[in-house]
């Protein structure tokens, strides 16, 4: 069972429409009003660490400092004035913001549609209303969906005339990626001009098809809440019979810190090391443990014939692509897994892509895809797919949460929120990403009580979680 203390219930509750995200940004901030007290504030990126040094700064100084370099919406308590002094160096993001406020208690929650809000406050966080102001945020803007430009996808048939490499050497290309046993490679240009003049020559050249690669953004890190009462995941994987696996594709899984390790059966790394936090949990995590824990719930136990299977097909970068999920679909494919959770989705619907899920699908692996976190109808993929299960989110009422996909495309629905622990703190997340997670945790529990695969298991979990009015009040 997954345990919460009151407290974070609470939160979870009454915060259950936030989608999660925490962002990690580089910057060094001054304030120009404050200039005569010196120090910093610096919060690298890479590795969400933190360095500071200043002496006596008020904490309204301190909170705009966060404010203009993160891009947070900040709120504090009324009344809450103090000066306070910090020197240390790539103290993580948890134990800086620990170091900064001293007993005063924050949480860092996200939201549907929009950026992360601190609060700062004694007791309660709804005390904490005062906006502290910060400057308008600087362009910052950074692809995350659409094509890349400068690369195409290229596949040889097998009547096809030139190999790969004299391909590429006469279109002036270079091979990044390769997939020789289903004849799939990713070509990258000097720019989107010469991939352009490429994608027109080799259109109609015998055996061979080409498209673009597609990029699906990263997920969103969770929210991360500096007070007690830590949920914990007190499940264990069960030692008798065979275990039902699912596939993960997402960001790499940490087995340490997340009660996730004797659940993990392979980890497989498709876009090249991970620069995993310690002191937050990758989205990828947070979504295996969600999915553990509904797995759970479903089969009323707390010892669970289930096994994981994850590939990471972002790495360190801020998006995969569409040959990298590709990539990571056929790696736990080849695990035997009869279920994988795409806790993702895109705008763009990719050839290649849709080839792949129909392959398995009729190999008999029931797939699980994100439907989206905007309150649109429009399709995204891989969900819009009929091969897929398609998952929205519901709030605790019942009803399609605010800020997610509600087009017809849909096929279920399941929780969209939850808090759970790493390292020993909470963590809240929110969006399609775990409500799909949640759904994938039925699945395996449906898959390993009455033994259903294939077909029979996806009409099992489009039964189970079906889109259903709300009850009546």
């Amino acid at each position: 069972m997954v345990r919460y203390s009151w407290l974070m219930l609470r939160l979870a509750f009454t915060a259950a429409f936030l989608l999660a995200v925490l962002c990690g940004r580089s910057w060094a901030a001054t304030d120009a009003a404050a200039a005569n007290v010196p120090g910093q504030i610096v919060w690298h990126g890479d590795g969400n660490r933190v360095d500071a040094d200043f002496q006596n700064w008020p904490l309204e100084r301190i909170l705009k400092t966060i404010a203009a370099g993160t891009r947070w919406e900040v709120f504090v308590e009324p009344g809450l004035t103090r000066s306070l002094s910090a020197r240390f160096s790539g103290l993580t993001q948890g134990e800086a913001l620990r170091r900064f406020f001293g007993p005063l208690n924050f949480a860092v929650v996200p939201t549907a549609a929009g950026p992360v809000r601190l609060y700062i406050f004694r007791n309660s966080m709804a005390a904490a209303t005062e906006t502290i102001e910060a400057p308008a945020e600087p362009d910052r803007s950074r692809r995350r969906s659409g094509a890349i430009p400068e690369e195409l996808l290229v596949i040889l048939r097998p009547d096809a005339e030139e190999s790969i490499e004299e391909l590429a050497e006469r279109l002036g290309a270079k091979i990044t990626g390769r997939d020789d046993e289903r004849g799939v490679y990713r070509l990258r240009f000097k720019d989107s001009a010469a991939a352009e003049m490429a994608r027109a020559e080799l259109n109609g050249t015998t055996g061979v098809g080409v498209e673009s690669n597609y990029l699906f953004a990263r997920p969103d890190s969770p929210g991360l809440f500096g007070m007690g009462g830590t949920p914990f995941l007190d499940v264990k994987p069960s030692l008798d019979g065979e275990r039902v696996l699912v596939g993960i594709v997402d960001t790499a899984v940490q087995a340490e810190g997340s009660g996730l390790k004797d659940f993990i059966v392979k980890s497989i790394s498709v876009a090249g090391p991970a620069e995993l936090p310690v002191d937050q949990p990758t989205h990828g995590t947070l979504m295996a443990t969600r999915l553990v824990a509904a797995s759970a719930a479903a089969a009323g136990s707390d010892s669970l014939p289930l096994g994981l299977v994850t590939a990471d097909v972002f790495g360190a970068h801020g998006s995969t692509s569409t040959f990298d999920l590709v990539q990571g679909l056929y790696a736990v494919a080849r695990e035997g897994v009869p279920v994988i959770n795409l806790s993702l989705a895109g705008n763009d619907e990719s050839p290649l892509l849709r080839h792949t899920i129909a392959q398995l699908s009729r190999q008999g692996i029931v797939i699980l895809a994100a439907a989206g976190n905007e309150p649109v109808t429009t399709p995204t993929f891989p969900a819009a797919q009929p091969e897929v299960i398609a998952v929205t989110a519901q709030n605790s009422r019942g009803v399609i949460a605010p800020y997610a996909n509600r087009g017809a495309f849909v096929d279920v629905a399941a929780p969209g929120s939850a808090v759970v622990g790493f390292a020993g703190q909470p963590f809240f997340t929110a969006g399609t990403s775990v409500a799909t997670a949640h759904a994938s945790g039925v699945a395996a529990s449906i898959a390993a009580s009455t033994g259903l695969l294939g077909p029979d298991l996806d009409a099992a979990v489009r039964e189970a979680l079906a889109l259903r009015p709300p009850a009546k009040p």
